[in-house]
């Protein structure tokens, strides 16, 4: 009772109300119809008793056929629909990849390279007493040659990155965007149409390596991002160990990035129906 109450709720108002009231005359024109038989009223008036009896099967068939063409229609309407949001849900993840790369053009291995020597001249620099705080003047350093040998590594295989930190938070507010679109819309398209939605855990990593980024970003200076070999050494604006320690976690932060948004693909399309 409860299955058919549910699908007679399912039908539109207006598809309910013709079968009600189509019914009603058909009720109707079936009592008449019998009276008529029983007294004599259809004899001799054959054209009549069919008008009758054709209207009386027409009450009753025709509500049927509205839920018949109703239920045709909406499987063609969601099937569409499924359509729609396949090919929305693969252009999306694309889009998002596409996107997430040009934040770095180059392979993840060479970044994973930068970053292991970021960390090996923060190893070899952090004995230094005279590395944790702001000098009045380079000759204060001890082993002067060795600091500035590693600070211009450094600042050589940072420039193979060639980031400009007002470019890249343009693409993270174009990947910020796009992520809204995913979790707020797409989502919930995915769900309308049944499609399994990527997991919790790739959604979850994929939102917050995209705000770490961003927060990194914005604390990079200018002339850390994009450098010459020889800024890190005659720019005492702040300690070198500040250098170091932001573009560290920096660079730390895009690969996981990288890695979330690959992450976020992969679930995506691999959820798409064929």
């Amino acid at each position: 009772m409860t299955r058919l109450r549910h699908w007679w709720l399912s039908l539109t108002i207006l598809i309910r109300a013709s079968w009600i009231i189509l019914w009603a005359f058909g009720v109707a024109l079936f009592v008449l119809g019998i009276r008529g038989d029983t007294n004599g009223w259809w004899d001799n008036r054959s054209f009549l008793a069919n008008v009758v009896s054709s209207l009386t099967t027409a009450c009753f068939g025709v509500p049927l056929a509205l839920v018949f063409f109703q239920r045709l229609s909406d499987q063609q309407a969601d099937r569409s629909a499924k359509r729609i949001t396949i090919s929305t849900g693969r252009r999306a993840a694309e889009n998002l990849a596409r996107t997430g790369s040009s934040l770095y053009a180059r392979d993840l291995e060479s970044l994973r390279a930068i970053r292991q020597t970021t960390l090996s001249c923060m190893i070899r620099l952090a004995h230094k007493e005279s590395f944790y705080r702001v000098p009045s003047n380079r000759n204060e350093y001890p082993d002067q040659e060795e600091l500035d040998n590693n600070l211009r590594e450094l600042a050589d295989v940072w420039n193979q990155c060639a980031f400009d930190s007002n470019a890249l938070l343009d693409i993270l507010i174009d990947l910020r965007n796009q992520n809204n679109f995913l979790v707020e819309r797409l989502r919930y398209e995915f769900a309308r149409s049944q499609i399994r939605w990527m997991s919790a855990r790739a959604e979850r990593a994929h939102t917050e390596a995209l705000e770490n980024l961003t927060d990194a970003t914005r604390t990079i200076p200018g002339n850390v991002i994009h450098t010459d070999s020889g800024a890190l050494i005659t720019n005492n604006s702040q300690p070198f160990e500040g250098h170091v320690v932001l573009v560290g976690g920096f660079l730390k932060y895009l690969e996981d990035y990288l890695l979330a948004v690959r992450k976020v693909r992969q679930e995506l399309i691999a959820s798409l129906p064929t």
